[in-house]
């Protein structure tokens, strides 16, 4: 009897470890009647947020990476488009940092809980020699923000997801513009994170990936920017009220996320019938 009792428990820890799922199917026995039995297969989960270590689909997420500010520091437009500088990547580019927690709601969705924070940086030099049409800043930001994340796939190998939300950037901004304004401000700015990114299993319960996002802020004024464009000149009057555009910034970092345990009974949970 203890031996039996033993190679039972190895067979149920072998399809735990599989992550099999039982299914009750109906036999026909010698006298005609059905009888239910539980048949042991392999079963992908149905939810793109959990994963195949039968992970409890909560995520604690820690990202780093580059970042490439846009906005009314950048002249004549978005410097991708409006002519590469030769210094494009020193005048508007710098770096940032995210921790994140994520919680699955519903099917192939799940909350995110994210706190952002870096260094934002551009100037127009390489467009405008005069010191009266230059404009330069410099700012250091934190955002916290709340996402919705959606998994399309079911398949767990598949981790790809897009994501959108609401949240809020302080900006501590160092900027110089047009030989006027010289100083340090605070900003907060209500933002629209959104992005997509994708996850690979790289060990028991640890994904590596990548993410790309866009953080655009919603409102452009003296009171609320990125840059500290428009701003109040010596004379107390606004200047650049008819600004080009709200200001924002795009993200691309690479990911490290840990799947947390289930914390149910495995074995439990694998013989519910269907």
């Amino acid at each position: 009897m203890g031996n039996r009792k033993t190679l039972l428990l190895i067979a149920l820890f072998i399809c735990a470890t599989l992550g099999a799922t039982a299914q009750v199917r109906r036999y026909i026995n010698n006298d005609g009647r059905y009888q239910k039995r539980a048949a042991w297969q392999m079963q992908p989960r149905s939810k793109g947020l959990y994963s195949k270590t039968e992970g409890s689909g909560y995520v604690l997420t820690l990202e780093g990476g580059a970042n490439y500010y846009y906005g009314d520091v950048e002249f004549p437009g978005l410097a991708l488009f409006g002519g590469i500088p030769s210094d494009w990547a020193s005048a508007h580019m710098s770096y940032y940092g995210k921790i994140s927690f994520m919680m699955p709601v519903y099917n192939h969705l799940g909350v995110r809980i994210n706190l952002t924070g870096g260094k934002l940086q551009a100037n127009n030099f390489e467009y405008q020699s005069n010191p009266r049409s230059q404009k330069e800043f410099s700012s250091f930001f934190a955002e916290p923000s709340a996402t919705v994340e959606y998994y399309p796939f079911s398949e767990v190998s598949k981790w790809f997801y897009i994501y959108a939300g609401l949240g809020f950037t302080y900006s501590y901004v160092d900027c110089s513009h047009f030989a006027t304004v010289d100083g340090t401000f605070h900003k907060l700015s209500p933002t629209v994170p959104f992005g997509l990114g994708v996850n690979f299993p790289i060990a028991y319960n640890f994904r590596l990936g990548i993410n790309l996002g866009c953080h655009q802020t919603l409102f452009d004024s003296y009171f609320s920017s990125l840059d500290g464009y428009p701003f109040k000149g010596p004379d107390g009057e606004v200047k650049g009220k008819q600004s080009r555009w709200a200001d924002g910034y795009f993200t691309g970092g690479i990911t490290l996320s840990y799947v947390f345990k289930e914390k149910t009974c495995k074995i439990c949970r694998f013989m519910k019938y269907q």
